[in-house]
């Protein structure tokens, strides 16, 4: 069974096995087009999938990464080797106007916590696996403007937050989340 790293890179060298009798590839090029996943992961799912016949790799003296050389047929069609999940999550997707004090979900119980504070924020922004770590270090300034802002009893000035516009529009959960801080920080307490 491959694990994701080994499916992505497939799924990013299978449309160039394809066009050509083979591809060459090196660990440093398939992490321009997959920055997500660092030069170790690749390197290692390189090797894993060469030895398990995925594809074809060689190690070249000038760098300690592989470089792959061939996508092997067992490669080009690893989704049929993957074994069938014989249970299927169905997920539906409610858009609902206004969530407040609402419970949607499957889980069985139940936490409705309209407050949230700081260290909620740092940890959510933390182990958030969609931010990259630039994002985490941006949106970790947010907190600390808001923080500092809070502690000093500075009041609100419109646009306040306007330089972090891009990554507030860019995730909406971590928006919402910061709102949430705001109004707890500001109107609340």
């Amino acid at each position: 069974m491959l694990d994701s790293n080994s499916k992505k890179i497939l799924s990013f060298l299978k449309p160039f096995a394809i066009e050509s009798d083979h591809i060459d590839f090196s660990t440093e090029q398939i992490h321009e087009n997959l920055p997500s996943l660092s030069l170790n992961e690749i390197g290692k799912a390189i090797k894993f999938l060469n030895e398990n016949n995925y594809l074809i790799s060689r190690n070249c003296i000038a760098s300690k990464y592989p470089i792959v050389w061939d996508v092997t047929s067992k490669g080009l069609n690893f989704e049929e080797f993957e074994p069938k999940n014989q249970s299927q999550n169905i997920n539906q997707t409610f858009n609902i106007q206004n969530m407040q004090n609402s419970a949607v979900g499957n889980a069985g119980s139940v936490t409705i916590n309209n407050g949230i504070d700081f260290s909620d924020l740092r940890e959510f922004i933390d182990t958030n696996k969609n931010l990259t770590q630039a994002e985490k270090y941006e949106a970790q300034n947010i907190v600390d403007l808001i923080e500092s802002t809070s502690e000093n009893n500075i009041p609100l000035k419109k646009g306040f937050l306007s330089r972090f516009g891009d990554i507030l529009n860019k995730y909406p959960d971590l928006a919402m989340r910061i709102g949430q801080t705001i109004l707890n920080q500001f109107l609340i307490q």
